[in-house]
């Protein structure tokens, strides 16, 4: 089983853009609720939560965010370089959906050695999931794939942030030929373009994947929306999407917290 998060990616260009990325395929829109949690300062002014790990902390554990302890809710990824504490505010573990798979593999923007910084390791935060890391540079992602040494391999993709594959640690991998994320976010209108061709030309990099693995249960669905539309609305960010390369009802799952069951009845559904 293959499960690509595309990082940002809401529901309504995931309609527009991946109705359509598979020969066959189950598709529906489920409600998140990582704005309300990643918005403003939380606990006495604490720091804002990082969206991705809240809303991917949500997809695994299958817990509402509410229920989260506050070393997830006050993560942020410029400050502690330590593992976040999958656990519930009343201290008690979750059960993540790693748990019920023998060979996971993680691969996402965030991890790995900074090449900008003597090949300091950086955003050690996903290191106590129980699964295996890869290397932080986003173009592993076709070696790791074809390796078929999985049964879970959950990609968090971060193209969507600059239409290119990420190099290095997210922006700490400083790409001297392309503008920086910190700059095109500046930009609203030149934001939204770039947006839009990121996720067009992720359909592409998908259906690539597929052809490389044929006989794998692809699923793709978000940690969070993106607010490009202007005026902005609040279901940009909180409507994301459910694809499968299935024939699967999807009626069952309506939130963010359904994906891990989600994730286990298309394992058992599948014989993955």
């Amino acid at each position: 089983m293959i499960i690509i998060t595309v990082d940002g990616l809401n529901w309504k260009y995931a309609k527009e853009y991946y109705n359509n990325i598979f020969k066959e395929q189950s598709m529906r829109m489920i409600k998140c609720n990582v704005r309300m949690f990643t918005n403003k300062p939380l606990f006495d002014g604490g720091p804002t939560a990082g969206p991705t790990a809240v809303g991917l902390a949500c997809m695994w554990s299958g817990e509402k965010i509410k229920n989260f302890d506050k070393n997830i809710l006050m993560a942020k990824y410029d400050e502690d370089n330590k593992p976040y504490k999958y656990i519930k505010k009343d201290g008690t573990p979750m059960d993540m959906v790693w748990n019920h798979f023998d060979n996971g593999k993680f691969y996402i923007k965030h991890q790995g050695p900074n090449w900008m910084d003597n090949h300091k390791e950086m955003f050690l935060h996903y290191s106590d999931i129980k699964a295996k890391r890869c290397p932080s540079d986003e173009l592993c992602i076709f070696n790791e794939a074809v390796k078929k040494d999985y049964d879970l391999f959950w990609i968090h993709s971060a193209i969507i942030k600059g239409g290119v594959f990420m190099t290095g640690c997210y922006e700490q991998g400083r790409i001297p030929t392309l503008m920086q994320y910190d700059e095109i976010r500046k930009d609203k209108v030149f934001k939204r373009e770039v947006y839009i061709f990121s996720i067009r030309r992720y359909v592409e990099v998908i259906k690539w994947l597929q052809e490389m693995c044929p006989n794998e249960t692809f699923i793709i669905s978000a940690d969070h929306g993106t607010m490009t539309d202007i005026p902005f609305t609040p279901n940009q960010v909180d409507e994301i999407p459910i694809i499968i390369n299935k024939k699967m009802d999807l009626s069952p799952y309506n939130y963010q917290w359904d994906f891990k069951q989600f994730i286990l009845d298309a394992k058992e559904k599948f014989n993955e």
